[in-house]
């Protein structure tokens, strides 16, 4: 009867340290899958601040050209009465 009963004993040990081992194992996964869904995002959120920074950039660059190619053209004297003399008389 003692023996019987140190295998049962065992038997629920063995049982336990398995369904232990299982559950182990679920919350690796369930861990493994939110690694993975937080580096997504933050990979996302990389891409969304790169391409905010190149329209930024872009915006800029034709914000200089705009501002180069009016300089140019007024700094030729080939926009308003710039250099002309007023032909207004009174």
């Amino acid at each position: 009867l003692a023996q019987k009963s140190i295998e049962d004993q065992q038997r629920r040990l063995a049982n336990l340290n398995a369904a232990q081992q299982a559950k182990i194992q679920e919350q690796d996964k369930v861990f493994q899958s939110k690694m993975g869904n937080y580096q997504n995002l933050t990979q996302l959120t990389g891409m969304q601040n790169q391409i905010g920074q190149q329209q930024w950039g872009n915006l800029t660059n034709l914000g200089l050209a705009g501002a180069n190619a009016a300089n140019a053209w007024y700094g030729k004297g080939g926009g308003g009465n710039k250099g002309k003399e007023s032909t207004t008389t009174t």
